[in-house]
Formats: structure tokens, C-alpha cells, sequence
């Protein structure tokens, strides 16, 4: 076996750039005399012969290809087999192995003449050939772009529609990610670079484009990518020009990425608080035609809690024990509240208030030491008369004593009595849980009536 033919062996065929490269080589080979067509001996398959100058790239291909040359060198004969309809791929291989040393003479006395530079040429163009072979990956099947790109598409807007609504932003964004640096890292791979295009060729840039523009660029990337490892672009020399039109898409692509995102940075992420705004809105008047309130941030809404059951509301904060808590306070004296809140001022219903609930203590050895904390103050609430205090008191648990702050605030509202109590986890803590409370009772609404005292 010659070194030509050695280097032909077993050579695979991937792709149809891979098939009409080697064709083109055998064509330039066999016009010098290295190799001559044959005819096909064996009758084992009804494929029909294929001549090698019949291949054409501009040319549509057989679904089966067979070629039979013998090497003038040595005497094997060479097969050349693609299969071009069900799974691109074939091969060359010697199905002939001539081990007569008097033809072997024979040949080489005939050949004293042949081209030796374009015989070197040859065995160099297959040595590179068949390095390049024994690195790459076995034979891949390519999916058509647009069979790919429907079942991407698709698949991205069936995740969005099934996923939780909160999922949806990490989805979409993970999507982008790793498909931009699917595009880096694939473009590098097969030298996107080096192909004609009329867009960007370079990695970078059209990883770039598509984080900034997905859901059209990444499709593009797809179909140039199918163009290229399928042999229907071939490379060039030309250098990367420079365009103005570029340019300006790159400046504008810059913009309307980066645009956004101080937007959201600078809004503390305004689509969340789109989000959390739209579902706060649903909440809204949940319990008396008067009230509107807010539910703070990392607070939760419950409802048929013990010993809250006659609450209208009831807020408790994540992972704590603080809460607030709203009443329609009734029966309190023996007249109703319309009567109650003529009679009285705030400061003295609560007041009042403090008492009962020292009182309501004594029974339960689990409550001890009831103590005011400062004073009771008149204050205005929304334009309403009321009045605030804060207590302490001990509640005895299985792990020890804690000591609570509860502060509470009577309001004279719409011709009744009201009152909003915020009770902290403990007293060590009351000032900070307190914020929660505040901004609470700065978002809450009460609507006058018109009938209001």
C-alpha cells in the first residue's frame, strides 16, 4: 500500500463540506494520473455507480453515492461510499488489497513518470485530513434550522405558560444566558469567523446580540451554524469590513440592553414591585368598605387564628411572632359605640382598655406583669381623633420567659370604635419590627362617611 492510499483508509465523512472537499481532491488527483475510475465488480447492492466528475456543488446529490478508483501507484482499489438521504455520512476505504510484488513492480516502472509533487501534495492534503478526523467527535446528525428552531420557540413558550408565574423572569433569563454562551462558545468552534455573512461574524458580537435581541438572533445563529457544518458555506479569505450600518446596530443594541437594566436598578426592580403592587390591589378592602390597607413586605395575611377570631384582620410577619391586628371593639360599655365615642375621648376609651385587659390576665398564669409603658397621647389618625399606648407584659413559654410590647391605638371612625393593636415578637426588637407597623398605618385608608361625628 502506498502512502496515498494509507492515508485514504477508513478517512470518515461527515458533513456535505467534508464530501465535496474530498472530492474535489480525488478530481485534481485522478486528472494527474495518481488514481483512474473503475468500473463497479460486486452486484451485492442495487445502488448505481456514481462517476466522480459527476458531483456538483451547485449539483443536487444522489441519496446514494458509490465511487470506485484504483491508485496507479499501487494497484488497490478504493471505494468511496455516502450515504446522502437517511443519515449524512460515509467513507473511504480500500476494498481491494493487491499484495503481488511482480504487479507492484510492474506499476512502479509504469509510474517512473508520474507528477511526485502532486503525489506528495496528495498524501499531505490526507495526512491533514486524517488528523483532523481522529480528533473530531464521531459522526453528528444535524437537525434542519427551522425543524430546530420550532421545537426551541416552542418549548421556551410552553415553560413560560406552565411555569409559576414568579419562575417566569429566572426561566427566561437562564434561557438567554446559556444560549449566549452557547453562541461564544459554538461560534469560536466552528470559526464562524472565517464565513461570508452579511451580519456580525465575530463570536463575541453575535453572543452579544443574542442576549440583547433572543428571540430573533439565536434562531439566525442556528440556521448560519447548520449552513456552515453542513458544507453549504465555505470560508474565506476576505477581511471583516467595517460598516457604519454595524456600528450604529451595535451602539443601539448597547442601549436597549443596558437601558433597562438601570432601570430596574434604580427603581429597586420595577417589575417586582409591579407585581407585588397588583397582587397588594386584590387585598384591598378585604374587610370594611372604609378601610384600604397594604400588606407589608415579608408580612402574610391570615385568617380564624385563636384568640384572634373576632380580629377583621390579622397580619402576621414571616418567620417571627410579631403581628397587627384590626377590631371593630364592641360591647364594651353597656351602650353602643355611637354613644360611646360622644360621651368619651380616645385617651379615656383606651384607657379603659388597658384595664380590661390587666384584668383579663390574672387567670392566666401564663400572663404576668402587666406594665404601661409611658403614657396614653390623643393623637389625629387620617383625619380621625384616636389615641396610642404601649404596654409590656411577660408571657411564660416552654423555653423561658418573654417579654412582649404591644402597642395599640383607639380610633373614633365613620361613627364607631376601632382599634389597631402591633404586637412585637419582644421587647428587644419592638423598635425594629415597629417600621413594619408605621408604614402600615401610612398606607392604610380610611374614607370618611358623610355622616361622620
Amino acid at each position: 500500500m502506498c502512502d496515498v492510499c494509507d492515508q485514504l483508509n477508513n478517512i470518515e465523512i461527515r458533513t456535505p463540506g467534508e464530501l465535496f472537499d474530498i472530492i474535489d481532491q480525488l478530481k485534481e488527483a485522478t486528472k494527474n494520473g495518481v488514481f483512474i475510475e473503475i468500473p463497479k465488480k460486486s452486484d451485492e447492492d442495487d445502488f448505481e455507480q456514481t462517476k466522480l466528475f459527476s458531483i456538483e456543488k451547485d449539483k443536487p446529490l444522489p441519496d446514494i453515492i458509490q465511487i470506485y478508483l484504483k491508485c496507479n501507484k499501487c494497484g488497490n482499489e478504493i471505494e468511496l461510499f455516502c450515504d446522502t438521504y437517511h443519515d449524512f455520512g460515509g467513507k473511504i476505504k480500500i476494498i481491494t488489497l493487491n499484495n503481488n510484488s511482480n504487479i507492484q513492480n510492474i506499476q512502479n516502472n509504469q509510474n517512473e513518470n508520474l507528477n511526485t509533487d502532486q503525489a506528495q501534495l496528495i498524501n499531505q492534503q490526507y495526512a491533514y485530513k486524517s488528523a483532523q478526523t481522529s480528533v473530531q467527535p464521531k459522526k453528528k446528525i444535524l437537525i434542519r434550522p427551522l425543524v430546530l428552531n420550532t421545537i426551541i420557540i416552542l418549548g421556551f413558550f410552553v415553560m413560560v405558560f406552565i411555569l409559576p408565574e414568579d419562575q417566569i423572569k429566572d426561566f427566561a433569563m437562564g434561557t438567554v444566558v446559556i444560549s449566549s454562551l452557547f453562541v461564544l462558545f459554538e461560534g469560536k468552534r466552528i470559526e464562524m469567523q472565517k464565513y461570508p455573512t452579511k451580519f456580525v461574524r465575530s463570536s463575541w458580537a453575535y453572543a452579544f446580540f443574542t442576549f440583547s435581541f433572543w428571540i430573533f438572533a439565536f434562531p439566525c445563529f442556528i440556521d448560519r451554524r447548520y449552513k456552515i457544518l453542513s458544507g453549504e458555506l465555505q470560508k474565506t479569505q476576505e477581511p471583516v469590513s467595517f460598516s457604519i450600518g454595524r456600528l450604529i446596530l451595535f451602539i443601539l443594541a448597547i442601549i436597549i440592553t443596558l437601558v433597562p437594566g438601570i432601570l430596574v436598578i434604580n427603581n429597586n426592580n420595577i417589575f417586582n414591585k409591579a407585581q407585588i403592587k397588583a397582587q397588594q390591589e386584590l387585598i384591598k378592602n378585604s374587610f370594611n368598605k372604609n378601610f384600604s390597607f397594604t400588606i407589608p413586605e415579608d408580612w402574610q395575611k391570615f385568617e380564624n387564628i385563636p384568640g384572634y377570631k373576632d380580629a377583621l384582620l390579622y397580619l402576621e410577619k414571616n418567620n417571627g411572632r410579631a403581628n397587627i391586628s384590626i377590631f371593630n371593639t364592641q360591647n364594651l360599655l353597656t351602650e353602643p359605640n355611637s354613644t360611646i365615642i360622644k360621651k368619651y375621648n380616645p385617651k379615656e376609651v383606651l384607657k379603659y382598655i388597658f384595664n380590661l385587659v390587666e384584668k383579663s390576665m390574672k387567670p392566666d398564669p401564663n400572663l404576668q406583669n402587666f406594665r404601661q409603658d409611658g403614657e396614653i397621647k390623643l393623637i389625629d389618625l387620617k383625619g380621625f381623633s384616636a389615641a396610642e399606648g404601649s404596654f409590656i407584659i411577660d408571657i411564660l413559654r416552654e423555653d423561658g420567659i418573654v417579654e412582649r410590647k404591644i402597642k395599640r391605638i383607639v380610633i373614633f371612625a365613620n361613627n364607631d370604635l376601632w382599634s389597631i393593636v402591633f404586637s412585637a415578637t419582644n421587647s428587644q426588637i419592638f423598635e425594629e419590627e415597629k417600621k413594619d407597623f408605621d408604614k402600615f398605618l401610612e398606607d392604610l385608608i380610611i374614607k370618611k362617611e358623610e355622616n361622620n361625628y
